[in-house]
């Protein structure tokens, strides 16, 4: 029996996405707090979707929320979708990456269990059976139901700490007053406050 490693069934289930028009990556890395690899990165209109993938085996499901779980906590993603692909390649002497795609498209059955940031903490849909046209759907309607549910809030709250973060590091850096100075003058800011300055001056 052939064995596919999972890398591979990520990045073909990210093609077969992309194909859906869901700007899907597979074997992604994030360069935060270390380098992050999540096996499937998709971005829809600003909010980050996390698939994380498996094959199916005695302790998967337990292990891909306890990811899925990790990676919304590590502020990667607002919404973590954990695939179980419960199929083999029995019967292929060395499967292609086309072998694999007609797999995913003719038995492609995943179980799918959806995780999201909610007001309340971390929530999870429990696990259902997919196709990939399904898994697409369901990706777009995650995002447009779980957007109700402020997790916009909590990205925007991220994105602030993120910042303070940033600035704290620029603070160290030497001549940061020379620096200041010069980007508010490249974005017009400097020339807001002088003009503001003298207002007040008189």
């Amino acid at each position: 029996m052939s064995v596919v490693g999972e890398e591979t069934l990520n990045v073909v289930l990210a093609q077969l996405l992309l194909k859906r028009g869901l700007r899907a990556l597979g074997e992604a890395r994030i360069h935060s707090r270390g380098v992050k690899k999540p096996d499937v990165l998709i971005v829809l209109n600003g909010v980050k979707v996390i698939l994380e993938g498996k094959y199916k085996r005695a302790d998967a499901r337990r292990k891909l929320e306890e990811k899925c779980r990790e990676r919304i906590n590590d502020g990667l993603c607002e919404i973590c979708i954990a695939v179980e692909y419960p199929f083999s390649f029995e019967g292929f002497i060395s499967p292609t990456m086309d072998d694999i795609e007609r797999l995913l498209l003719s038995n492609g059955l995943l179980e799918t269990n959806i995780a999201w940031v909610s007001p309340e903490g971390i929530k999870t849909s429990g696990w259902i059976t997919t196709t990939i046209n399904d898994l697409a759907t369901l990706v777009r309607n995650s995002y447009t139901s779980i957007v109700g549910e402020d997790i916009l809030g909590k990205a925007v709250n991220s994105l602030s700490s993120a910042l303070d973060t940033v600035t704290e590091n620029m603070l160290r850096i030497p001549n940061i007053d020379t620096v200041t100075r010069r980007v508010k003058s490249a974005i017009g800011l400097l020339e807001l406050e002088v003009h503001g300055s003298e207002e007040e001056s008189e």
